[in-house]
């Protein structure tokens, strides 16, 4: 069933994705806000403010209305929704939120699924190269830091310069 309420609330929908495509954030809130005040059944309007939030770096809140949104059902409605737009922005928000909290390991199991959706995509099988690249730098990261702590305990502290001249060039330039 279709009502006025929907209509408003998309109409406040889409105020809110100009004011935040003119980077005017508190503005596009607000909007949000008053989509979800008028009918507050659609994902959509819920995913609208974590997306800004995700633009103000304000990872909490982005990630609050985030699960906000990927728990409400698709509501019955004669409006036009596409639940593939709405798993694409859920996945790229949270691909940001687990970039921004350094979990290599969430920003990857995003982009994947993305990847299935967008079987092919440049940007997103890049993103994927990337991730990798700096999760596996991460692990080699770590595993040099574990060998120097057990090399200092073992008595043989004087071995660590060797160490540290056989790191690689490539991963001295992704951890600097």
């Amino acid at each position: 069933p279709s009502g006025w309420d929907e209509e408003r609330s998309s109409a406040w929908q889409y105020l809110g994705d100009i004011f935040r495509m003119a980077a005017q954030y508190n503005q596009s809130l607000k909007c949000s806000l008053n989509s979800i005040e008028e009918c507050p059944k659609f994902p959509a309007y819920y995913l609208d403010l974590s997306m800004t939030y995700t633009y103000l770096q304000n990872w909490d809140k982005a990630e609050h209305w985030l699960r906000v949104a990927l728990h409400l059902p698709m509501p019955d409605t004669t409006l036009i929704v596409n639940p593939r737009d709405l798993k694409t922005r859920a996945l790229e928000i949270e691909y940001h939120i687990a970039i921004a909290k350094m979990d290599l390991d969430r920003a990857f199991a995003a982009s994947e699924k993305m990847l299935n959706i967008l079987p092919g995509n440049q940007m997103v099988i890049d993103r994927l190269k990337a991730i990798e690249n700096a999760r596996t730098a991460n692990k080699a990261a770590q595993s040099i830091a574990y060998l120097t702590r057990y090399l200092e305990s073992a008595g043989e502290a004087h071995k660590i310069p060797s160490l540290v001249g056989a790191i690689p060039l490539t991963l001295e330039q992704s951890i600097s």
